[in-house]
């Protein structure tokens, strides 16, 4: 009988089972015991266990501080807008009666017939800033068709008026009315209202306007539109105004302003109060003009462009396609304010 694990009656003792091998980088030491190479065992995964959780707890550490950063740096933006608005906002309502609805026209006789529209406000208790340009607005067209009593009105007949209405107030008597009632605002049409002086007009010629659609032909001369730092006028009230505040310095890019005026005069507004409009935006570059990314139309000209501490840096005067806007800088209109 052969026993177990024997081939034939002699042969080769039993087959060893060998150890496992030891973990790479971790070889069991010359006489070491298997105990205490079990406790080595442990104690070094234990090790880089430890290791690996503070990595890990390392880089949660790290990417939730960035996600506070992240948190922290949006509240600050909103912030910052929030108290934007805010100050925009108390600007609004404390200065809506510092802004005056602009309306320019000609008396022929005993009609009064308007010929455009325009924005100014309160530089001190009796004092109006505007664009001259808004003042002395005029086409071909419009002066023609001046009915003229149907040339039964002579050149010394027709005379320029000049209106203001406060912000917040009445300007006509009923939504369907074509344009404000003079009654309503200061004019010159009731000796309320004067024309002060102008920016110097050294490069400005006169144009004359021949229609010859009457009989006699009529002849009037209008100002050219003028796009420049001169494109100033200063009107003057018996009427006590509140004043907006000039500021000191320029602004700098991407500082935040509010253009407050009436865009496109009487058309927009289905009301008979003159409620000014107003478009936030941020200012791109300062040269020899404010330019600017707020919306400016026909009718915000002469307006102020405020910063948002209530202070007027410009005067909203020019849009090309509603992509470039400009405004004159708040030195010019203080130049011509105080005289020099």
């Amino acid at each position: 009988v052969q026993a177990p694990g024997m081939v034939g009656g002699g042969g080769a003792p039993p087959a060893q089972v060998p150890p496992p091998p030891p973990l790479t980088g971790f070889s069991r030491q010359a006489g070491e015991g298997t105990t205490h190479y079990v406790r080595r065992l442990v104690s070094s995964a234990a090790g880089k266990q430890a290791a690996r959780s503070k990595r890990l707890t390392t880089a949660v550490v790290v990417t939730g501080a960035l996600a506070v950063l992240a948190v922290i740096g949006a509240v600050a933006v909103a912030v910052a807008a929030g108290s934007e608005d805010r100050a925009f906002e108390r600007i609004i309502r404390e200065h809506e009666e510092s802004v005056f609805l602009i309306e320019s026209g000609i008396m022929a006789g005993d009609q009064y017939i308007p010929l455009g529209h325009g924005t100014g406000f309160a530089v001190d208790e009796h004092h109006i800033i505007t664009n001259k340009h808004v003042l002395y607005s005029n086409s071909q067209a419009t002066a023609c068709r001046i009915a003229f009593h149907e040339g039964r009105v002579g050149r010394e007949a027709v005379r320029r008026v000049f209106t203001v209405w406060r912000g917040g107030t009445r300007f006509r008597q009923g939504v369907n009315d074509r344009s404000g009632d003079l009654t309503l605002g200061l004019s010159t049409a009731n000796g309320s209202l004067e024309l002060v002086r102008t920016a110097p007009d050294y490069f400005t010629a006169w144009r004359e306007i021949v229609c010859t659609d009457y009989n006699p032909r009529f002849r009037i001369q209008f100002r050219r539109k003028l796009q420049d730092n001169n494109d100033l006028a200063l009107l003057r009230t018996s009427a006590t105004l509140k004043p907006l505040p000039l500021a000191s310095d320029e602004p700098d890019p991407d500082d935040p302003v509010l253009v407050f005026g009436f865009p496109r005069g009487l058309t927009p507004m289905e009301s008979t109060e003159a409620e000014p409009f107003r478009f936030r935006g941020t200012v791109v570059r300062v040269q020899e003009t404010i330019q600017i990314d707020a919306v400016v139309m026909g009718g915000n000209s002469g307006g102020p462009l405020i910063n948002v501490d209530g202070e007027v840096v410009g005067i909203t005067t020019l849009t090309l396609d509603n992509v470039l806007n400009f405004a004159i800088k708040v030195e010019w209109a203080r130049n011509l304010w105080r005289g020099g």
